[in-house]
């Protein structure tokens, strides 16, 4: 080391050092105050094994952050598929008749939005196919009522030589 104070030329260094048979990591650093040097050694195998240390440790936080970040993703997809399947369900169901398909999804985005959606066109439907019933009660009933006028309130041609009658009738479309 003293050797290598004396014919330096650079205020810091590195350097591989033998003391008794042991390599030493070297360094030489200026104090800035005269001629005080500061110098450090430490055994090799005690620095690498601080360097082997410290990659341990980082390759330990490195598997934790990706576990963390697999498991998260999971789970998230996994809600977000369980979710699109309720909507398939619900839609199969729709498709074979059944429109009292409740679903129940909160997830604060487009497939929350898809799923109120399909409520309020399940409800919808069945408004619309009560009313269609209702208009087909009614023109069933129109359709009584038209035969019962036209067999009940036609009268016959009365003729005379002072008067001649003519019935007519026309059924009313609705009531």
């Amino acid at each position: 080391i003293v050797e290598k104070l004396q014919g330096r030329s650079n205020t810091r260094e590195s350097l591989e050092l033998v003391i008794n048979n042991e390599p030493y990591l070297c360094n030489i650093s200026e104090t800035g105050f005269n001629d005080i040097m500061v110098v450090s050694q430490f055994q090799k195998s005690i620095a690498y094994l601080a360097l082997k240390h410290l990659s341990q440790t980082t390759l330990l936080t490195a598997t934790f952050i990706f576990a963390a970040a697999m498991i998260l993703s999971i789970l998230f997809a996994s809600r977000l598929t369980t979710n699109i399947q309720k909507l398939k369900r619900a839609a199969e169901a729709i498709g074979t008749g059944n429109l009292e398909v409740k679903l129940d999804i909160r997830s604060n985005d487009e497939i929350e939005n898809v799923a109120d959606s399909f409520q309020w066109m399940s409800s919808r439907l069945i408004e619309l196919i009560e009313e269609s019933a209702h208009k087909a009660r009614m023109e069933d009933e129109l359709a009584t009522a038209r035969l019962v006028q036209s067999t009940l309130l036609l009268t016959p041609n009365i003729a005379s030589p002072a008067i001649e009658t003519l019935p007519y009738y026309a059924a009313a479309t609705e009531c």
